[in-house]
């Protein structure tokens, strides 16, 4: 008879803490959209990153550095680049499936390829660092990438703002008609 109390209340412990997890599972997650927004601190980053490497690079190109100084501020980068990338995985929450749109979903994944074409574009900027006139045109084609994953962010994020404006301004109609009707 024992046996069997200690066997129930094991049972429920079981089943109250697996409870426990999936909901800790299930019901902790981000909204697409609310990921999206939070995405605006790495484009200032990325904003940032930019205007150093262009500094540094133009300076490189017009004589300024020496290719030493250069591939030494491009390792730099490519160590600042990397924390970006390492901070960003640890702060990417578990997105619910469920709340992914098109848009949203283009505009996380142009953040997440802004670190591959940066990763990329500092690459091929120590294999060409002895040859500017291929530099050029690498931070040429780089840059095109560059602005393709921003216009893809910004457009997501207008989209966004879009939808939420029709939703509020159909509450503000909703709530005016109310008024009306009412009296109020």
């Amino acid at each position: 008879m024992i046996k069997k109390i200690i066997i129930i209340i094991s049972g429920i412990i079981i089943a109250f803490l697996a409870v426990v997890f999936i909901r800790k599972i299930f019901f902790k997650t981000t909204t697409a959209d609310e990921w999206l927004v939070k995405q605006k601190e790495y484009v200032d980053a990325f904003s940032d990153f930019d205007d150093s490497y262009n500094t540094v690079f133009t300076l490189y190109v017009q004589g300024g550095l020496t290719e030493a100084n250069f591939l030494m501020h491009v390792d730099q980068f490519e160590n600042e680049l990397q924390l970006m990338k390492t901070a960003y995985d640890k702060e990417k929450p578990k997105i619910n499936i469920k709340s992914y749109t098109y848009a949203n979903k283009k505009g996380i994944e142009a953040i997440e390829n802004l670190f591959s074409v940066y990763s990329n574009l500092l690459k091929d900027a120590k294999e060409n660092s002895g040859n500017k006139e291929a530099l050029l045109y690498s931070k040429l084609a780089y840059k095109q990438d560059v602005e393709d994953c921003l216009l893809s962010y910004i457009t997501s994020v207008s989209i966004l703002n879009e939808e939420v404006e029709k939703m509020q301004g159909g509450k503000d109609k909703q709530e005016e008609a109310t008024s009306n009707f009412t009296g109020n």
